[in-house]
This record gives C-alpha cells, sequence and structure tokens, in this order.
C-alpha cells in the first residue's frame, strides 16, 4: 500500500488536475493509517473534482469518487448529491453501482448497500475475489445477503473493470 500511495503522490505532482490520482493517494493513506494526510490529500481532491465536475458534470467515475471523499470529508449533502448523480446518469453500469454500494457499505446503510451491490452482480459485476477483499465491505462480509452473493459469483468470469 505503500507503495501505490506513492506511486499515486508522484503521478498527482505530474497532473495536478488529475482527481483520481488525487483522490487514490488519499484513499491509500486512510488505509496506511496515516490520517492526516489522508485528510489533506482528500480535501485537495475534493478541490480538483468540484472544478472538473464544473466542466464535467457528466462525468460518473468523477461524481462516485467525490461521493467517497465528500463521506471521508464528513458532508453528508453532498456526498448524497453526488452520488444520486452519479447514480442517474448510468443507473445499469456495474462500475458506478459496485462503488455506489462502497459509498452506502461506509456510511454503515447495509440494506442500500447490498442493494446496489446485488444490482451490480446481476448487471453482469463478476470480480469475486476484488469483492471478497474490498475493505470497503468488511461490515458486509458476514451478512446472509453479501455471502449469497458471493456464492452466486463463484465460477462467474469476470466482465467488469473499476
Amino acid at each position: 500500500m505503500e507503495e501505490a500511495a506513492d506511486w499515486f503522490k508522484k503521478a498527482s505532482g505530474l497532473n495536478p488536475a488529475d482527481y483520481q490520482a488525487l483522490s487514490h493517494f488519499a484513499m491509500c493513506l486512510r488505509h496506511l493509517d496515516r490520517h492526516e494526510e489522508a485528510r489533506k490529500a482528500n480535501e485537495d481532491s475534493l478541490r480538483v473534482m468540484e472544478r472538473y465536475i464544473e466542466l464535467y458534470p457528466e462525468d460518473a467515475r468523477a461524481l462516485y469518487l467525490g461521493a467517497s471523499a465528500w463521506l471521508l470529508h464528513g458532508d453528508r449533502s453532498r456526498r448524497v448529491e453526488w452520488l444520486g448523480r452519479a447514480l442517474v446518469i448510468d443507473p445499469e453500469e456495474t462500475t458506478i453501482l459496485y462503488n455506489a454500494a462502497c459509498t452506502y457499505s461506509l456510511m454503515g446503510e447495509k440494506d442500500q448497500a447490498l442493494n446496489l451491490l446485488g444490482k451490480a452482480v446481476r448487471n453482469g459485476y463478476g470480480h469475486k475475489e476484488w469483492l471478497e477483499n474490498d475493505p470497503d465491505f468488511a461490515s458486509l462480509r458476514d451478512h446472509p445477503r453479501f455471502q449469497a452473493l458471493m456464492q452466486r459469483l463463484s465460477g462467474t468470469s469476470a466482465k467488469s473493470t473499476l
């Protein structure tokens, strides 16, 4: 994770307008328990994402990554707004559904997370190993609906990318 953080930091330095590199840098720092640095990187990513979304309001990836950043920032209304906008853009797209499920899981809204995750799987999401190891779903691992989704993914080939 440390190496990933270093690469994302370098990438954001090469292109300060790259909201993805900054967002992923903040996520890495959070997983490394470097909370103050993660907070700062998260704020930087939000500033970049806000400017980007002003120019490209239909970029669902920027919106769902931004929703996660607003979650970490503690702004519930912006998180809900941006996540809703991402889901409206393409309510059937597996990557949007998966990432929205991540955010709802982190918020403790298990039913909504499982609903979205179930829809992602029905629509072709097939990355069982990723799902098994994604820390965003730690609170769902013992839930019967999550276990049923994992069972459904057994033997399924990957059909989507994050």
